[in-house]
């Protein structure tokens, strides 16, 4: 697994091209939140997966980042889940080059709402069928370590037919306890 190493040096907040220099892999997630990116690279230490890369689309904002991303990691991948929080129009250079990606190398391709809301518009912008997308989309929005390896594993279902991982479990709700005594 490769996770991002590097950080724009932009102060203003302008969108400056940059390369992740990611090496390919099997399955390439992109998503905004940080914490998701995280728990996957943790989830993928516990098990055996297919090759990895996981990145923030953020540091993508540029079109020639996501050219260069396109280029040198995703188009090799066999399997992108792109998690978009805001919609299509949130990123849309990257949704548009990413589903052409797709259907020209004949990549898996899963576009997923970045909150725990379903949007059947950005998730029919995905090739695969969509049992397959919600089932990733539980997973991610159950949260957690455990459910980020049961992505994982579904993925990895996808790619090799490999068994299929039971259903997302909702976390135990947080909270505090005081004693009495």
């Amino acid at each position: 697994m490769h996770l991002l190493a590097t950080t724009s040096g932009v102060i203003d907040g302008a969108a400056e091209a940059v390369d992740l220099k990611q090496s390919p892999a099997d399955i390439v997630v992109l998503s905004a939140a940080d914490s998701e990116i995280a728990t996957l690279a943790r989830a993928y230490d516990t098990g055996s997966f297919p090759t990895l890369r996981l990145a923030n689309f953020l540091h993508l904002q540029h079109n020639l980042s996501v050219d260069l991303y396109l280029e040198k990691t995703a188009s090799l991948a066999r399997l992108i889940v792109l998690r978009l929080l805001g919609g299509a129009s949130y990123w849309p250079y990257g949704l548009d080059q990413i589903e052409a990606l797709a259907k020209d190398n004949d990549i898996r391709l899963v576009v997923l709402p970045g909150d725990s809301q379903p949007d059947h518009e950005l998730t029919s912008r995905s090739n695969l069928p969509m049992q397959d997308c919600e089932r990733l989309r539980q997973y991610l929005v159950a949260g957690g370590q455990p459910n980020a390896a049961k992505f994982l594993d579904y993925c990895k279902h996808l790619l090799e037919a490999s068994e299929i991982p039971i259903p997302a479990e909702a976390l135990p709700p947080a909270g505090i306890y005081r004693s009495t005594t």
